[in-house]
């Protein structure tokens, strides 16, 4: 792959970490108020849901972020002649 190349993914994946981030921020704060509101069954299925949805919502972000990383490694490699 091509310096190019590299940037283009790097600036992909950095754009879903900042998606991964603001979805983690805004699921996270919906579930806290849930828990200070679990009246009924509803409530606590949408609660169990928000922590599913924040949980696949970190682990996204630090994959995410990971690739960002190897990218900017193979970048450097590359511009080192490697």
């Amino acid at each position: 792959m091509d310096r190019e190349g590299l940037r283009e993914r790097i600036r992909f994946y950095t754009e879903m970490v900042k998606l991964g981030t603001v979805v983690s921020l805004t699921v996270g704060g919906g579930a806290v108020g849930l828990v200070f509101n679990l009246k009924d069954e509803l409530r606590v299925l949408a609660f169990i849901g928000a922590v599913f949805v924040e949980i696949v919502s970190v682990m996204f972000t630090v994959h995410s972020y990971i690739k960002v990383l190897d990218y900017l490694e193979r970048l450097e490699k590359l511009k080192e002649g490697g």
